[in-house]
């Protein structure tokens, strides 16, 4: 369960990198800090 509430965590930072709100449904697999920031770039694109 920690480690599940620690990638939630991590992927809840770095959308905050973003500035701004988001309102949107994210399911990850797999997640991590790469393809968390791949997500944040393209929401910028």
């Amino acid at each position: 369960d920690e480690f599940v509430r620690h990638k939630v965590l991590d992927l809840l930072g770095d959308l905050a990198l973003l500035g701004r709100p988001i309102v949107a449904h994210v399911v990850a697999r797999n997640g991590g800090h790469a393809l968390n920031l791949e997500l944040v770039l393209a929401i910028q694109r």
